[in-house]
C-alpha cells in the first residue's frame, strides 16, 4: 500500500537582503543580473525574476521592442507591460519586496525542499539500498524488501519510429521485473510511458504517476488495463506499507504535464529530475546521495523541424540550447549538491534511415563536458557515466559506494537496418491501408478545441513531400469547420495568410506517423518530438494551447503492433516476458 504521510516542508534557509538604491534605477524596466524591476517615477511598481519559465533561460530585453523580453532558448516572449508570455497562457510570478529610506530590499531566501521519515522502526534501520541503470530513463531501485522500476522502454521504438534505444536493456530483465512493489511513471511521451513495454507487464502491477489535472498519464495507463493505478498529489510525502521508504512526486516547472520523484530510504536521499524543465520551480532538495537527470539534449524537433529558420541558423540555436541544457543541469547539481549524479534520459538515436538528416545534426552532450563543467567550478560532486559503472551500492558499513559493472553483458536485441524497416513498413502498410481523410475529419470534429487558430495538415511521405490533398482545420467556433485544398491552393493560402487578427499552424507530417497518432488518439507531440514532422507557423511562436489539448487532453491511446519484428527480437522478448 501506498499511504499519505505528511505535506512537504519547504525552509527557507541563509536568508539574504538584495538592497538596490530606488535613485540608481531608470524610468520604466530595468535589467539586472536576476531581476527584472519596473520603476515608475519613485515608485516601484513590481519586481520578477529573469527566468523563463519554460526552460529556465534567462529572459533577454529585445532591442526592437523594449516591451518583450525574449528567451534565447526556445523564443518564449515575454510582454512586460502585462507580465505574459505571448506565445503561452502562462504568466510572470511577481517577487516580493519592500522600500526602506529609499532602497527596494528583495527578500532572498535561499530555499529546500525535506521531510522527516520516521525512523523508529528498528527493523527498517538499514540505509543501505541497490541503484541500477537499465536503459534511457528507466532505472532499478532496491533494497532488501523493496523494489522499484522508473519509466521502462525495453524494445521497439518511440515517437513514431523516431526514436531507437540507443543501449537496449540486459538479457536478466527478467528478473528485474520480478516482485516489483510499483513502477513510477514521469508523464505520458512514449520514451516514459511506453506502450509495446507495459502491454508486457502484469496489469495488476501498482503503477505510481502524478495527478496531473489534465490526467494524461493515468488516463493512458487505466486504458491499458492497468488495475492498480495510483495517483498522487504534487508536494505530498507517501510511505511504502511501514517500510521506511516515503517518496515525493514534483512538478515540472513549466506548463507541461511533467514530474520527478524525491525518495527517502532512512538517511539516503535520490532525486530523479527526469527530463522536467525547471523541476518545483527551483525549490529542491539539498545534500542529497543521488542526483539522475536528462543531460544530453536534442530530445525535440524544436529548431530542426521548424521551417521558420534558416539552416545556419538551426545550427546556432542547437548549439546555444546544448549549452543551455548543460546550465540546467549545472543549476540542478549547485541547488540539490549530490554526492553522485548520473545523467541518464537521454540515452535515443534516430537510427532510421530517412531521419539521417536529424541524426546528422541532432547533436547532444557528452558526459566528458559536463564532468570539465564540475572541476571547472571546484564541484566535489561524482558523475557515475553507466557505461562504465551501471550499478551504485550503497551499505552503511562503508563509507563511499560500491561502483560496479552488471555481470550481464548481452543485451536482449541489437538494432539494425532490417529492423528498423520492418517496424516502419508496418506502420506504412496499416496508413496505406485507412481512410486517412475520415480518420482526420472525425478526429479534429470531435476534438472539442477551441482557439484562434487555423491548422493546415499535410500528410507527406518521407522526404516530406506530398502531391496530395491539404486539410485546413479552423478551430474558431465549437464547430470545427475542416475544408481539403490542393497543393497549390494550400501553399497560396498560407502564404496570403493575415496573422495580425489569427494564428496559423502548417503541419507536414509523415503519412505513416500521422495515422498512427490521430488513430490512436496519442498525443500529438510524438510527431514532433520524433521528428515525423515539419512545421511553419505565421506568427512564428509557439501554440501551447493546440499543444497541450492534443498531447494531454484529447488522449486514449492503446497502440501496439500486431506482428513478431523478427526471430531473434521475439524469443529475446518471449524470454523476458
Amino acid at each position: 500500500m501506498i499511504n499519505y504521510y505528511s505535506d512537504i516542508k519547504v525552509i527557507n534557509s541563509n536568508k539574504k537582503e538584495v538592497k538596490i538604491s530606488i535613485d540608481d534605477l531608470n524610468q520604466g524596466v530595468n535589467s539586472l543580473d536576476n531581476y527584472f524591476i519596473k520603476k515608475n517615477n519613485q515608485k516601484i511598481e513590481w519586481v520578477v525574476d529573469r527566468m523563463c519559465d519554460h526552460n529556465f533561460g534567462k529572459l533577454i530585453i529585445s532591442k526592437t521592442d523594449k516591451k518583450i523580453a525574449k528567451c534565447p532558448m526556445h523564443d518564449w516572449k515575454l510582454n512586460l507591460d502585462s507580465l505574459k508570455y505571448t506565445n503561452v497562457n502562462v504568466s510572470k510570478k511577481k517577487i516580493n519586496f519592500k522600500i526602506e529610506n529609499g532602497n527596494l530590499i528583495i527578500d532572498n531566501y535561499n530555499k529546500y525542499l525535506d521531510f522527516t521519515n520516521n525512523e523508529n522502526n528498528p527493523e527498517e534501520s538499514s540505509n543501505d539500498f541497490k541503484f541500477r541503470y537499465l536503459s534511457h530513463a528507466s532505472v532499478l531501485l532496491e533494497t532488501n524488501n523493496f523494489k522499484m522500476i522508473t519509466d521502462p522502454w525495453y524494445f521497439g521504438s518511440a515517437f513514431c519510429n523516431g526514436w531507437w534505444l540507443r543501449n537496449p536493456p540486459k538479457f536478466d530483465l527478467k528478473e528485474v521485473l520480478s516482485n516489483l512493489d510499483f513502477i513510477y511513471i514521469s508523464h505520458n511521451h512514449p520514451d516514459h510511458l511506453h506502450i509495446e513495454t507495459l502491454k508486457k507487464i502484469d496489469t495488476n502491477t501498482k503503477i505510481i504517476c502524478a495527478n496531473f489535472k489534465s490526467k494524461s498519464t493515468e488516463k493512458l495507463l487505466k486504458r491499458l488495463g492497468f488495475k492498480n493505478v495510483i495517483t498522487c498529489e504534487f508536494n505530498k510525502v507517501y510511505q511504502v506499507e511501514q517500510k521506511n521508504i516515503f517518496f515525493t512526486l514534483l512538478k515540472s516547472g513549466d506548463f507541461r504535464d511533467d514530474s520527478g520523484i524525491y525518495i527517502r530510504i532512512n538517511k539516503r536521499s535520490i532525486l530523479l529530475n527526469v527530463d522536467s524543465n525547471n523541476l518545483n520551480f527551483g525549490i529542491l532538495p539539498k545534500n542529497i546521495d543521488l542526483l539522475l537527470s536528462s543531460y544530453a539534449g536534442g530530445a525535440g524537433g524544436f529548431p530542426l523541424c521548424f521551417d521558420d529558420y534558416t539552416d545556419d541558423e538551426k545550427i546556432r540555436i542547437k548549439k546555444r540550447n546544448q549549452s543551455a541544457q548543460l546550465a540546467m543541469v549545472m543549476r540542478l547539481i549547485e541547488i540539490s549538491n549530490p554526492k553522485y549524479f548520473m545523467p541518464y534520459a537521454g540515452y535515443f538515436a534516430e537510427y532510421a534511415k530517412r531521419d539521417d538528416y536529424i541524426f546528422k545534426n541532432n547533436k547532444k552532450n557528452d558526459i566528458s563536458l559536463l564532468d570539465k563543467l564540475l572541476k571547472t567550478k571546484n564541484n566535489k560532486t561524482k558523475i557515475i557515466n553507466y557505461e562504465k559503472y551501471d550499478t551504485l551500492e550503497f551499505k552503511d558499513h562503508i563509507k563511499e559506494p560500491l561502483l560496479k559493472k552488471s555481470n550481464i553483458s548481452e543485451d536482449i536485441y541489437k538494432h539494425n537496418d532490417d529492423l528498423i524497416s520492418i517496424y516502419i513498413n508496418d506502420a506504412k502498410s496499416r496508413a496505406k491501408k485507412a481512410n486517412l481523410e475520415n480518420i482526420i475529419s472525425e478526429y479534429f470534429t470531435n476534438s472539442k478545441f477551441e482557439d484562434n487558430l487555423e491548422l493546415l495538415l499535410i500528410p507527406v511521405d518521407d522526404n516530406f513531400q506530398s502531391e496530395k490533398k491539404g486539410y485546413l482545420i479552423n478551430f474558431e467556433n465549437k464547430n470545427i469547420e475542416i475544408k481539403s485544398y490542393t497543393k497549390k491552393e494550400y501553399l497560396e493560402y498560407f502564404d496570403m495568410f493575415n496573422f495580425e487578427k489569427k494564428k496559423i499552424l502548417m503541419i507536414r507530417a509523415r503519412e505513416d506517423a500521422l495515422y498512427s497518432v490521430l488513430s490512436n488518439k496519442l498525443p500529438f507531440e510524438d510527431l514532433l518530438i520524433g521528428f515525423q514532422c515539419r512545421i511553419k507557423r505565421k506568427p512564428n511562436i509557439y501554440n501551447s494551447n493546440f499543444w497541450n489539448h492534443f498531447t494531454n487532453v484529447y488522449i486514449d491511446g492503446d497502440y501496439i503492433r500486431y506482428y513478431n519484428p523478427c526471430n531473434s527480437c521475439e524469443i529475446a522478448l518471449q524470454q523476458i516476458f
